[in-house]
């Protein structure tokens, strides 16, 4: 940590919200979902309404799940290769113990603090009052683990 607080370091915070749903059809349009995928989507949905029903599967929507780890992910590389120090805030709505997404980020150089520094059992924590895990996590830069 010494070495890190010694040179001039950018560092970068990042707090994310990543929706619970994985698609829209039965929601309401105030449903968080329902709003980032019209955010995402609106101007393509425009355009399929005036396209015939045959060339309508031809666009492609953006999933606000996907896209928000797209999104971050893409970020992240490029401020680990300009030599930033990252801290990542995010409610995950999925279990951050086991998600996918840590691999994603160990590759760039991210780690999940709680994984990585909390004791046995993590399995049995929860962050959420009905849940059955911690779906809100805390990723660093490696150097600052």
């Amino acid at each position: 940590m010494d070495e890190v607080l010694r040179e001039e370091k950018t560092l970068k915070i990042y707090t994310f919200y990543r929706v619970s749903q994985n698609s829209g059809t039965n929601l309401g349009d105030t449903t968080a979902y329902n709003q980032q995928y019209v955010a995402l989507n609106g101007e393509s949905i425009a355009k399929m309404k005036e396209l015939p029903e045959e060339q309508r599967t031809k666009i492609r929507l953006k999933n606000p799940r996907q896209h928000v780890l797209e999104t971050l992910c893409a970020a992240l590389k490029k401020d680990v290769l300009a030599g930033c120090v990252v801290v990542i805030l995010g409610d995950l709505n999925e279990n951050i113990v086991d998600t996918n997404l840590n691999h994603v980020l160990e590759d760039i150089g991210i780690v999940n603090v709680l994984k990585n520094k909390m004791c046995d059992g993590i399995e049995n924590v929860r962050s959420h009052n009905r849940g059955k895990s911690i779906i809100d996590g805390i990723w660093v830069s490696e150097q600052l683990l």
